[in-house]
């Protein structure tokens, strides 16, 4: 994306120098401050991204002259100053704004996105013991954390099991019929009576999904480490933006040949010491490989990681990476 903005900005100073030879030309002038004729004219994107599961509204400047919305290739014609969009849990989309007034075109462009179903945490399992006559059983005793997800939205919890020796199994659960229960959202515990384990060993592997209106998300495999995790993200300077305005962007290579990635996460810290660091964003497509950070305010400088998280809940955090926007 980085370097799609860079040949943006060549194209725009082309138009611009023929400008001066013909004046039936129109000009295309992007949303940086110093290139506007009145700043009344800043276009301004914002959205609510990340604060719902299926609908994302940005909202921009109410400005004179016809606006036009690209979502790809399909132009968009919003009545007002905002406009919904309807996406996927955990889904991105990367929307253009044209605002055309007189013989001049303002452009701007954003990120949007919904944030992905909450899974639960906290999930582990231990051994109890049933004492059946001179007989003592062992049982998996599962618990959990709840769901964040609001009780209008949660439609069950299913859980699933997994022999030890084909684990694997849970990445993709509701291929391996291997579902043993579904429970309500007041349930945070499970015990397994159905099968036997030794007391200290793992015979079986577990792992809870939770099922909305809207979608669903598999919670972490507690204590499964035989698979191979993915590697981490490395960073440089050159994946973390310094010329845009009102936001910084950051790009990755995406892991698109592992299995057991489990998402990745945005962070941002405000100093190289990393004194305050701040999750921005859950990212559960392996194959994004983008964040445009619109909080990151104008003249502001920050510093930015990349983790990857297995289906163990590993975390391995990419080097944190200093990027700033315009003043």
């Amino acid at each position: 994306m980085h370097r799609k903005n860079n040949l943006f900005s060549i194209c725009i100073i082309t138009v611009i120098f023929f400008i001066g030879c013909s004046d039936d030309k129109t000009q295309l002038i992007s949303n940086t401050p110093t290139d506007l004729p009145y700043q009344n004219y800043k276009i301004n994107l914002q959205s609510n991204s990340g604060s719902f599961l299926e609908t994302v509204t940005i909202y921009w400047n109410e400005i004179e002259g016809e606006v036009e919305l690209m979502d790809s290739s399909t132009p968009i014609t919003p009545n007002g100053n905002s406009h919904l969009f309807n996406l996927e849990p955990g889904e991105f989309k990367d929307i253009s704004i044209q605002v055309k007034l007189d013989d001049s075109t303002y452009v701007d462009s954003i990120q949007i996105f919904t944030r992905p179903v909450y899974p639960v945490t906290n999930f582990k399992y231990n051994i109890v013991t049933v004492q059946t006559g001179n007989e003592t059983k062992y049982h998996r005793n599962l618990t959990w954390s709840a769901t964040e997800e609001p009780s209008e939205n949660f439609l069950n919890y299913t859980i699933y099991r997994a022999e030890s020796v084909n684990a694997d199994v849970l990445i993709n659960p509701t291929d391996c019929s291997c579902d043993i229960a579904t429970l309500s959202l007041a349930d945070t515990s499970y015990t397994d009576l159905t099968v036997q384990e030794e007391s200290g060993l793992f015979a079986y592997f577990y792992q809870v999904q939770v099922t909305t209106g809207n979608g669903s998300r598999n919670s972490l495999i507690y204590n499964y480490t035989n698979f191979t995790s993915p590697l981490k993200i490395v960073l440089d300077t050159s994946n973390v933006s310094t010329n845009n305005n009102e936001f910084i962007q950051i790009t990755w290579e995406p892991i698109i040949n592992s299995n057991t990635l489990y998402q990745y996460e945005i962070w941002r810290s405000p100093d190289e010491e990393l004194s305050d660091t701040t999750l921005l964003a859950i990212i559960t497509n392996p194959e994004q490989g983008k964040f445009m950070d619109r909080n990151a305010g104008n003249g502001t400088s920050w510093y930015y990681s990349v983790a990857v998280v297995d289906i163990n809940g590993k975390r391995k955090f990419s080097g944190f990476i200093a990027g700033w926007s315009k003043p």
